[in-house]
């Protein structure tokens, strides 16, 4: 037998005892819960960690925060252990002040764009908040605004901007040059209704929200691919999507500003996971409004309504396998020679022992298993192993056997573990 490697987080360790013919392949899928780990947090105001109108959030190359404060008209760059570093910006329309700032970028030299909405135009900085140039102005015309909410860099450093009052996105060069645009009001494929804010994938596709209550993905050149979302309080609804970014492997995190929740999605618009409730204690919500994931996969929220940037990490408290099994119309004539361990607690199954499983930790993947001939007998070792870094979270684990001629068996199997303290 062969295996493949998942790409997982860490080592999952999984020892099958195999009486079945032909190939097996084994499906790992997750089912993710988040917990609070950390406040930036000292109340509203204009000193240094304070906040007002905390309205979006990007995360640098060192995991360190950019805070766009719509309210104080500036900026806050902040360490990732909450240290301040500095600030820039003013009320007023003169090179380097805001007015009513919301939305900001980062590119991959650390530059900084930011959405200046009333001012309807775009400036860039360097990473330490010194002014390198702006545009746009107000109007219809390429190149023009009404009210800029958010920009978004993609992997050339081309800038892509949410124009909201012309219910379109425009696309420019890294100095401001007009490249492209695309958009028109309507709640149709493709169509859109002040679009607040955009993100942009490893693949170059762009995810905009609207007011719609809704994401719609596109390709890079504007083609629409496909979009998820209504009113509501389901798993796959809002209620005034503020926020929008992705992470390494492309999922999709939103802020859905009045039901005071984070929803996350894969890049199809497949629903996750979603956590957090209304209030102002640890781990709840005021009016989340920009959302940013570091380099370990930790998620930032602005609360507008709290004023204050709240860390939240992938929960570690215990592992989750669910079983099932139907057996083949035919049964293998050997039995397995070892029992259930005492962590599987599952009698009823016969054609195969779980000898152990260890660590199991997050994201999606598949390990297949191909038999080089008809006949497998004997013990079968599963090994995901360590690739990068992560946390571990809940999963469920699926096993699909062929049998050739017989009958297929589909396996899930039914398993608790406690992490040790």
């Amino acid at each position: 037998m062969k295996s493949q490697k998942v790409k997982m987080f860490r080592t999952a360790s999984i020892c099958l005892t195999i009486f079945l013919l032909g190939s097996m392949s084994v499906s790992i899928t997750h089912a993710e819960s988040y917990k609070t780990d950390g406040l930036i947090s000292n109340g509203q105001g204009t000193d240094n960690l304070q906040f007002s109108g905390p309205c979006d959030i990007v995360i640098d190359s060192s995991d360190n925060l950019y805070i766009v404060e719509k309210w104080n008209n500036r900026i806050q760059h902040i360490a990732s252990n909450g240290d301040f570093i500095t600030k820039w910006g003013s009320s007023g329309n003169s090179n380097g002040s805001f007015s009513s700032p919301t939305g900001i970028a980062i590119d991959s030299s650390g530059n900084v764009y930011i959405a200046d909405s009333i001012n309807n135009r775009i400036e860039k900085f360097s990473s330490d908040g010194k002014y390198i140039t702006n545009w746009g102005s107000w109007g219809i015309g390429n190149g023009q605004f009404k009210y800029p909410l958010d920009a978004a860099i993609d992997s050339s450093g081309n800038v892509f901007v949410a124009d909201s009052g012309n219910n379109r996105i425009q696309e420019f060069n890294s100095d401001g040059t007009f490249i492209n645009q695309w958009g028109q009001p309507g709640d149709g494929n493709g169509q859109l209704k002040n679009p607040s804010h955009i993100a942009i994938d490893s693949s170059n596709n762009i995810y905009v929200i609207d007011d719609n209550n809704r994401v719609q993905k596109f390709s890079s050149d504007g083609s629409f691919i496909t979009q998820w979302g209504s009113y509501g309080t389901g798993d796959n609804q809002f209620k005034g999507p503020s926020g929008i970014t992705v992470d390494s492997s492309d999922n999709v995190y939103v802020t859905d500003y009045n039901n005071n929740r984070i929803a996350k999605f894969d890049n199809n618009g497949n629903f996750i996971v979603k956590w957090g409730e209304q209030g102002s204690g640890n781990g709840q919500l005021g009016n989340p409004c920009g959302v940013a994931i570091d380099l370990s996969g930790n998620v930032y929220v602005s609360e507008f309504g709290n004023y204050r940037i709240q860390k939240f990490t992938i929960s570690s408290d215990d592992v989750s396998v669910t079983t099932h099994s139907e057996q083949p119309a035919e049964q293998p004539t050997e039995q397995p020679t070892e029992q259930p361990t005492s962590e599987t607690e599952d009698p009823n199954i016969v054609n195969y022992v779980i000898t152990k499983i260890t660590n199991i930790f997050s994201n999606d993947g598949d390990v297949t298993i191909d038999s080089n001939n008809n006949n497998i007998t004997g013990n079968n070792n599963v090994t995901v192993e360590q690739i990068g870094d992560g946390s571990k979270n809940n999963l469920s684990l699926g096993i699909k056997i062929g049998l050739g001629g017989l009958i297929g068996v589909s396996i899930y199997t039914i398993w608790r573990k406690k992490e040790k303290k």
